[in-house]
């Protein structure tokens, strides 16, 4: 390693700076870490073979995937015991799709979700939860706990923040969204009594925002309305001015105390936080009321302690890891953000969360201003 760059530095040296980046990208070659392909063969591959095609891939996708659904509703069939539901209780855009694609990948387990699909995890419960229809086609059913995605669907409408407060008092409501879908137009629920375990998914409410508004940039560019806010600081903040446009005074005094209304003004997206905090609250709430075991995870601990987090994940699951897990890419956004902003975001986040709530976020505001407030 050391040889490589040392001969890096003396052919700089005596070419020049024109030559640093092909030395650069030889040496890259040489130790492993440069992957770019002139060719995209990878790109017609398609669970190990070569189709040019696109819809013969589109095709053979199907094909695959279906005898993959037949193989396991055949397992289903022979002295099938179904697995536990382990629900993943996680705010949109907090590291919900990383947690369920690392696990299956880790374990070579499907995962579920409330969306239809041809296999249901218990067959005894025809209203699902289904398994993904996104697994691997040679992964195997778990056998003891199966992790299912739930978003508890009341809270998660991008553009209806100040529509909670009529659901704040009413954790029913919550609770029927955990465990509901749609498929069709017809509405389905599961029984409550089948979630075994939960793992509570949290991130740091500034950073969930950030995300929440750039996949609404993604979505929104993906239908051609991407001329509306860019994708960038700038951008963030003036999708912020039209999002609190929509809410009219009457919504915002439903939720904000008259001695806070001018904080209101200082938070972008505030509508955002008071929906993260109120969701927390509601999942904290279902969590005690089912009295099953559960674990918090937070987003930023596959950063920090990724092995530590995968092994406590697992441990729960009681999954035994077979393969290397997702690869994780760290986001976070702190230039998003003033003081001024997060000072009065902080505020209103405290006066909306419970004890529970409160403790789980806290140690993600700034220090002077836990100190400010605490005096």
């Amino acid at each position: 390693m050391t040889m490589i760059f040392s001969s890096i530095e003396f052919a700089i040296s005596k070419l020049g700076g024109r030559l640093i980046c092909v030395v650069f990208a030889v040496a890259c070659l040489t130790l492993g870490v440069y992957e770019h392909r002139v060719d995209h063969d990878d790109d017609f591959m398609v669970y190990g073979v070569r189709i040019k095609d696109k819809n013969e891939r589109k095709a053979y996708r199907m094909q695959v995937k279906s005898r993959a659904v037949q193989r396991l509703k055949g397992v289903q069939q022979d002295g099938y015991d179904p697995p536990g539901i382990v629900q993943l209780l996680s705010f949109p855009n907090s590291g919900t799709t990383y947690t369920l694609a690392t696990v299956s990948k880790a374990t070579h387990h499907c995962t579920a979700s409330q969306s239809k699909t041809e296999l249901l995890v218990n067959p005894e419960s025809p209203t699902g939860p289904y398994y993904n229809n996104k697994c691997d086609p040679t992964f195997d059913l778990p056998k003891k706990y199966v992790l299912n995605k739930s978003h508890c669907l009341a809270m998660s409408k991008y553009r209806e923040s100040y529509k909670l407060t009529k659901e704040r008092d009413n954790p029913l409501l919550f609770e029927d969204a955990c465990h509901s879908g749609s498929s069709g137009g017809m509405d389905y629920n599961y029984d409550l009594s089948l979630i075994k375990k939960t793992v509570h998914l949290i991130r740091n409410p500034f950073d969930n925002v950030i995300s929440r508004f750039r996949f609404s940039w993604s979505r929104d560019h993906a239908h051609n309305l991407e001329d509306a806010y860019e994708k960038s600081n700038e951008g963030f903040h003036e999708f912020c001015r039209l999002h609190n446009e929509i809410y009219s005074t009457e919504h915002q005094n439903a939720f904000v105390k008259p001695k806070h209304k001018d904080l209101i003004s200082k938070v972008p997206c505030a509508g955002e936080f008071f929906r993260y905090i109120i969701w927390h609250n509601q999942a904290i709430n279902m969590i005690k009321k089912t009295k099953v075991p559960s674990i918090n995870v937070y987003y930023e601990d596959y950063n920090e302690k990724f092995d530590e987090t995968m092994d406590k994940l697992l441990s729960f699951l009681e999954e035994e890891q077979v393969a290397d897990p997702s690869l994780f890419f760290w986001h976070d956004y702190p230039e998003y953000y003033d003081e001024e902003a997060r000072k009065a975001a902080t505020i209103l986040m405290k006066e909306w969360a419970t004890k529970e709530t409160w403790a789980l976020i806290q140690h993600y505001m700034e220090p002077h201003t836990m100190a400010e407030m605490n005096r």
